[in-house]
């Protein structure tokens, strides 16, 4: 009798799990890292529910809710199918049917075992079939009878579930079931990648304590869009005991670009990577950050607090010169898309280096001096509304480039020369940019640690219709949650 206990022979125990409290998003990576459709949500050693690739798109991305945003127990499936090793692949394919589930857990003595899927219930049934339709052939033409049943552990037979789909360029796993009993002494891969004009042979390595073999075709092998292999098991003499496919009828495996394969080896629905063309539509999570700037830039207009000079003569100051202002930048966003932050950000720059100026004249510019001294301005608020597009995931190492527009003010200390009550050095004033400000910005996202990122980058910042230029080196400390 065929039974849940001769599939997970076959495909293996690995269990999958992620934790209620994690986001879908985790649960996504989770997903497209071990090539699954779905994860066992464990909490406190016990199973407390299931989430698929289905409940993402279901329950996510068609209620227009954000993965990153979205708690795993908020969507996955609490009553969960089970069955136990000892059940019929009939009766898992009549509760799959029944309840239209697709992964079903494994639970022996209260304790997880393991997981199937649709995929390996079909393909043990088709096997089955193929085994009868061959029995029945080999009947009609005269041959003598062979088994019909599926090898179990102790039977004399080679199982191996054929892999039909894999990913181009990447390397494709294989397992075979070889018993003890076959009195194997190598079990061989024979695979031909496409374009080639021999077939490579590849050594299976057994699996400790198991009749299970395993390995890969490697990746050079799968650049094409196809490649083909069939197994032989070879007696201690060099005899072939057993084999699965043929040299002249091989198995043949389709590749294609992308996607996770499902535990059938087959490629399932796309899971969407951060940074590439989601169709999740409600944003995906909040960015917080906080950074410093330093810069210079080209300025043209009048000093702030001296507008003359010691005979009456206006004041007016063009040219490049370093900012000598230290920018402190808060933003605060959120993720629109992917890859596109939409976000506010303050800029206070605080001034160092101005002159303050005691003298005669300073009745000239009463808005700037009062009580026989100019003092000159000792910061700059502005506010800008930014759009970022990365170009990746913001979580790793990624460029990014963004837009900027918004009100407020930059400055500038430049030199106004030497005036009543200034430094022997000469005086140093402020010029300022603005209100309405434009700006252009670049650089690269670095992954730290969990949700944390530094930024390095280069922001460009004009202020009209007082025109002022800056550009700025900017190093941020981000928050991604």
């Amino acid at each position: 009798m065929n039974t849940v206990r001769h599939i997970l022979q076959i495909k293996g125990t690995d269990i999958w799990t992620i934790a209620p409290d994690e986001t879908v998003f985790e649960a996504l990576r989770t997903m497209a890292k071990k090539d699954v459709g779905a994860l066992i949500v464990m909490e406190n050693d016990h199973m407390v529910g299931i989430i698929s690739e289905r409940d993402y798109a279901r329950k996510v991305i068609l209620q227009g809710r954000s993965s990153r945003d979205t708690k795993v127990r908020e969507i996955m499936t609490s009553h969960v199918h089970t069955v136990h090793p000892d059940q019929t692949v009939e009766e898992c394919m009549d509760l799959m049917t029944r309840y239209r589930v697709r992964h079903l857990p494994v639970i022996e003595n209260d304790r997880l075992v393991g997981v199937i899927s649709i995929g390996d219930v079909l393909y043990n049934i088709i096997q089955r079939q193929r085994q009868l339709i061959s029995k029945l052939e080999d009947k009609v033409m005269g041959k003598e009878e062979e088994p019909s049943e599926p090898a179990v552990p102790g039977e004399k037979i080679l199982v191996h579930t054929p892999v039909t789909e894999g990913i181009a360029g990447m390397p494709i796993p294989l397992k075979a079931q070889v018993p003890a009993t076959l009195g194997a002494a190598r079990v061989v891969v024979l695979f031909r990648a496409e374009g080639a004009k021999e077939y490579s042979t590849l050594e299976m390595d057994p699996v400790e304590n198991s009749d299970l073999y395993q390995c890969q075709i490697p990746a050079e092998a799968t650049s094409g869009s196809m490649v083909t292999y069939t197994l032989v098991v070879y007696g201690d003499r060099g005899q072939v005991l057993a084999q699965a496919g043929s040299l002249s009828e091989p198995y043949v495996i389709a590749l294609g670009e992308g996607g996770p394969l499902d535990e059938s080896g087959g490629i399932s629905e796309a899971v969407p990577e951060a940074g590439g063309d989601s169709e999740e539509e409600g944003g995906t999570g909040l960015w917080l950050s906080l950074g410093v700037r330093r810069g210079f830039g080209y300025h043209s207009g009048q000093p702030e607090a001296n507008r003359t000079d010691d005979s009456g003569q206006k004041l007016t100051s063009s040219g490049v010169a370093m900012s000598q202002l230290l920018h402190i930048t808060p933003e605060l966003g959120f993720f629109a898309t992917d890859s596109l932050l939409l976000s506010l950000q303050g800029r206070l720059q605080m001034v160092s280096g101005a002159s303050t100026v005691k003298g005669s004249l300073v009745q000239k510019n009463p808005d700037a001096c009062g009580g026989g001294t100019c003092h000159p301005a000792s910061f700059a608020v502005a506010v800008l509304a930014k759009a970022t597009w990365f170009l990746g995931d913001p979580r790793t190492v990624m460029p990014f480039f963004s837009l900027a527009a918004g009100g407020g003010q930059i400055r500038q200390v430049v030199g106004v020369g030497k005036l009543s009550g200034c430094p022997s050095g000469g005086c140093k004033d402020t010029v300022v940019g603005g209100p309405v400000l434009l700006g252009v910005g670049g650089g690269v996202s670095i992954e730290l640690s969990g949700s944390f990122s530094a930024v390095v980058g280069a922001n460009a910042v004009m202020g009209l219709p007082k025109i002022m230029a800056n550009l700025d080196l900017n190093l941020s400390l981000a928050y991604l949650y």
